[in-house]
């Protein structure tokens, strides 16, 4: 079997490490591997390119048209896009090229980051939409209700590399610590992210000045801090502010292990939730529980990927947040229960050797169904794969957490779930209308489909 990745870029993103990992995961399992490029290069690239992958890459209208060409000459069984959804202009044309004139049509999966719906229905050339957790899917069933013919979508998670990230040895933790001034019986949350303001929200350094006053062992160590998040810590009391450790955003795997490892506690604050969450799992498999919190009407995927009193604490709302680093601090056995019992889920779901065969599986299915209807009565019929998640799923995950999830946070979630609301408000926000068909930095009249023909 030939597998193609369809990326739009090679930087060190979450979506292009995805990216990666499958396609370096297929070729583990015995696939033939290559990847299409689309729009410019990056550091992974060189990972690529190391590991023996066939790598194409585009850049401006001409050089994308003259890498789809290479990558349909390389002759793909199956298409595996990864995109932000819904799917861009230059990607759908890019796609409709490599299927032009094929004898046998290659099966078509879409990992779409963000489990948004195109209610354009721009592109139906994806044979079955891959979501990343429950949660994002139930989401995705909500707003595709109305669409026709029905969308096929399926549970396939992210992959969490149990190679890469496992506990540091005790000794490169103790030199971690001693290197930034952290005392030995510290208790340390830390935070890994990019510097963004949603990333370092107001609560999460007001829930550790709270915990921090209370309890003098506590230190906050945060590698990506924006300004906003610089202008909170300078307005700590002075007792509070020696406390927090400041580290530049980390790139390294073998340093960010080390960093994760010499955290107690890992705390995320994000107000709009994740779709999945790498660094939950990353952090788990180091052997660092997670305190974070409900988001019902945002992403919310981290219900089910940390799990509260299994991978850690989720709090109900903002609110609980220093209530549960409170908890955590005081009960030393519960965060060496959490860290356990979180490392063995993630091995369990969210490791290479569960993830590919669970995609090889769904490719096996797209390839042998003679129709998308067919197609759906396989997926469905397959017990390893779900295709459908119920309310009451939804409902139990809700009320399993750190408090009581507020009134407001309940309407709001069904407001936004409401196929026909959602719509209203994408539209009034003007997102109906200004979806990025092609990146920024296209001319907007770039077509991948003529430039193809003037190469072909």
């Amino acid at each position: 079997m030939r597998i193609l990745t369809i990326v739009d870029k090679l930087s060190a993103g979450g979506r292009q490490r995805v990216a990666q990992d499958y396609t370096l995961g297929y070729r583990k399992y015995g696939a033939m591997v290559a990847v299409l490029a689309l729009q410019a290069s990056g550091p992974r690239l060189e990972v690529l390119r190391q590991a023996g992958v066939p790598v194409f890459v585009g850049g401006d209208p001409e050089q994308m048209a003259r890498a789809v060409e290479e990558a349909g000459a390389w002759g793909a069984d199956v298409l595996h896009l990864h995109s932000e959804g819904p799917v861009r202009d230059f990607e759908a044309e890019a796609i409709r090229a490599l299927l032009r004139g094929r004898s046998r049509r290659p099966a078509v999966l879409e990992t779409a980051s963000f489990g948004r719906v195109d209610y354009r229905q721009r592109f139906q050339e994806t044979d079955v939409h891959l979501l990343v957790a429950p949660w994002v899917l139930w989401r995705w069933q909500q707003w595709a209700r109305p669409l026709r013919p029905p969308p096929l979508g399926a549970v396939v998670p992210n992959i969490v590399d149990a190679t890469r990230f496992f506990p540091a040895a005790p000794s490169d933790v103790a030199a971690f610590r001693r290197a930034h001034g952290i005392p030995t019986n510290a208790f340390v949350f830390g935070c890994v992210a990019r510097p963004d303001p949603l990333k370092w929200p107001g609560f999460m350094f007001e829930a550790f000045e709270e915990v921090a006053r209370a309890h003098p062992s506590a230190f906050f160590v945060g590698a990506g801090f924006d300004d906003t998040a610089r202008a909170r810590i300078a307005a700590f009391p002075e007792d509070v502010r020696r406390r927090v450790v400041e580290l530049p955003f980390l790139h390294d795997d073998e340093v960010l292990r080390t960093c994760y490892s010499a955290m107690d506690v890992f705390l995320h604050g994000s107000p709009i939730g994740e779709t999945f969450g790498l660094v939950f799992g990353e952090a788990l498999l180091c052997g660092t529980p997670i305190v974070t919190h409900s988001t019902p009407a945002r992403h919310n995927s981290q219900l089910g990927v940390v799990g509260h009193e299994r991978g850690g604490l989720v709090a109900a709302s903002e609110r609980y947040v220093a209530v549960a680093m409170a908890r955590l601090l005081t009960t030393p056995a519960l965060v060496e229960q959490l860290a356990r019992r979180g490392s063995e889920y993630v091995r369990q779901h969210y490791t290479e050797e569960h993830v590919i065969p669970l995609l090889l599986r769904v490719i096996g299915h797209a390839q042998q169904a003679s129709s998308r209807a067919a197609l759906g009565a396989a997926l469905g019929a397959d017990p390893g794969i779900v295709t459908h998640v119920p309310d009451e799923h939804v409902r139990s995950l809700l009320a399993n957490t750190l408090g009581r999830t507020p009134l407001r946070a309940r309407i709001l979630m069904r407001l936004v779930h409401k196929p026909a609301l959602f719509r209203a408000w994408w539209a009034i926000k003007g997102r109906l209308r200004r979806q990025p068909d092609t990146d920024p930095a296209m001319p907007p009249s770039a077509s991948v489909s003529a430039s193809v023909s003037d190469h072909a």
